[in-house]
């Protein structure tokens, strides 16, 4: 018997879809709390593009080092330069950035609360078990690495 587990991109697009239906029922827009709608959705655009160059960044990291980009897959080697320098998961945290811009530019306040939903459900499930795992393959170079590393920036 084959057990699937929720992924981060799952987890984002059920936090995504979750912030348009609350939206749906209870519409609450930033625009209407905070600022202008335009000043909003260029920070938003702004938040997207930094997401896009930290992937990026990484997805080129994973790409120089021939290890593979997916979560939870078997990696060739613990990369610790580039981008991975400043942060052990710059993959996630260009996912959470993505999602509050996004939130951002449609002018959703739930969205934006299910960003901080995502966060919690990376850092308190997805991560530790993807440490776990990196620790099983790369031991005492993983605990130096998480010595001086942070896991988000």
């Amino acid at each position: 018997m084959k057990i699937y587990r929720l992924t981060p991109t799952h987890l984002f697009v059920l936090t995504l879809a979750g912030g348009i239906v609350l939206n749906i029922i209870f519409p609450v827009s930033l625009s209407s709390v905070f600022l202008s709608r335009e000043i909003i959705s260029i920070v938003g655009i702004g938040i997207l593009l930094v997401a896009l160059i930290l992937n990026l960044m990484a997805y080129n990291a994973f790409k120089k080092h021939h290890t593979p980009y997916a979560p939870f897959s078997k990696p060739k080697l613990l990369i610790q330069d580039g981008i991975f320098r400043y942060s052990r998961n710059p993959v996630y945290l260009a996912l959470m950035l993505s999602h509050l811009g996004l939130g951002m530019i449609v002018d959703m306040f739930w969205i934006i609360i299910g960003t901080v939903i995502l966060w919690q459900m990376l850092d308190r499930y997805i991560i530790p078990e993807e440490e776990a795992q990196l620790h099983s393959y790369f031991k005492a170079q993983f605990t130096s690495y998480t010595q001086h590393t942070r896991r988000w920036f």
